[in-house]
């Protein structure tokens, strides 16, 4: 009998571990179908001018926005209600200071989202910060288990923002851009976040929709590059979808200008972009194409870098961990959020590459900047620094 009843209570045990793994996975994969966002995006420039993007079933929204110990609440239509994402602009955002907003159904008066976010340091904070660095999460399914983890570590990390170096999406159509922001949007609703287009984020349009509907990109913003800076740390977000023609000449033109301006007061210049320079070679059908890509930014760009004292660029694409040292420049991987490619492990002098999914935490100090590479549960598995020179 003891035997017996020792059998049905480990049976018991087992459908009860097996529900509550259910349960959790229903709780994890849950989505949101009607809303899209809200996420957080600092405008190009040094002033602390925000837009607060979101969608619910395409009726256009209200924002109510307040300084965090602040009793007034500022209300502030959207200004693009035909878009896909609405949008909401912040131009006078107290610097440094967390703010709470409520997006409102303007119809009903209901609530349809609270959140909140705290806005960047204007140029004159010169204390240490740190941002995460993330790449190709290319969401396929509703895997909002990745959001979970995602928080984890962006709450144990406390960044100031989020930098996205390309692919969010495996296929730039709405029901992936959907399953996207509904999958971040406990992430994207609190810290602002700073993208780069992806090739998988760019579609048959030239890459509108991610500016116009999809909101990837700063909308006032006439081009698909821009830059932005916090504390004197400027970061030249580019396009490696505009490189030929007309408009890869008008980028790099764009680049040399503004990298000249910003050498004369920055503490360090950071450049990020959705493909590498170097790294691994590529395996892929498109191979050849991709290795002209590089050439073009090996011949152009990156004789600007160093002219101009850029200290690193971030880049993703090929789904692997790698960083590289060249002429005093880290060229940084940050290893894909899902898929990996099977590419060798190298260890060879300041080469490094790994398969391994990732995020990377990017700490800026007063005197050196340290890279960490983190796993998707927060497990260090790399790190390295960079001293910054009385110049920079």
């Amino acid at each position: 009998m003891h035997f017996i009843g020792w059998i049905i209570i480990t049976i018991l045990s087992i459908l009860t571990i097996l529900i509550l793994v259910y349960l959790a996975m229903l709780y994890f994969m849950h989505e949101n179908r009607g809303n899209i966002g809200p996420y957080v995006v600092k405008e190009p420039g040094d002033q602390p001018s925000y837009r607060i993007h979101y969608r619910h079933g395409g009726a256009p929204s209200i924002l109510k926005v307040r300084a965090h110990g602040a009793n007034r609440w500022k209300t502030i239509k959207d200004s693009t209600p035909n878009a896909f994402i609405s949008s909401f602009p912040l131009r006078d955002a107290d610097e440094g200071k967390l703010h709470h907003y409520t997006i409102l159904n303007p119809l009903s008066g209901k609530v349809q989202y609270r959140g909140k976010f705290r806005a960047l340091e204007p140029k004159s904070f010169s204390g240490e910060f740190c941002f995460m660095a993330v790449s190709d999460i290319q969401i396929q399914d509703k895997l909002a288990v990745f959001q979970h983890w995602f928080m984890r570590i962006i709450k144990r990390t406390k960044p100031r923002f989020i930098v996205n170096c390309g692919d969010v999406v495996s296929k730039p159509v709405d029901e992936k851009f959907k399953t996207f922001f509904n999958t971040f949007k406990k992430v994207f609703s609190r810290w602002p976040v700073q993208s780069v287009i992806g090739n998988h984020d760019f579609g048959n349009d030239n890459g509108q929709d991610v500016r116009e509907r999809y909101r990837l990109i700063p909308r006032n913003n006439e081009h698909y590059w821009y830059w932005f800076s916090m504390a004197n740390v400027y970061f030249f977000m580019l396009s490696t979808n505009h490189l030929q023609g007309h408009a890869f000449k008008k980028q790099t033109d764009w680049l040399e200008t503004e990298l000249e301006r910003a050498s004369h007061d920055a503490k360090v210049i950071i450049a990020c972009f959705h493909c590498p320079p170097f790294g691994p070679d590529y395996s892929s059908r498109n191979a050849d194409a991709m290795k002209a890509e590089e050439r073009l930014i090996k011949e152009k760009w990156i004789p600007l870098f160093s002219r101009f004292g850029v200290k690193l660029v971030i880049s993703g694409h090929k789904h692997v961990y790698c960083r590289e040292h060249h002429d005093g420049i880290w060229y940084h991987i940050t290893g894909s959020f899902q898929g990996i490619r099977e590419y060798p492990v190298l260890n060879e002098g300041k080469s490094i590459c790994m398969n391994k999914h990732g995020i990377t935490k990017i700490t800026v100090g007063k005197n050196r900047i340290i890279v960490e590479a983190l796993s998707l549960f927060g497990r260090k598995f790399d790190e390295y620094d960079m001293k910054l020179s009385k110049r920079s």
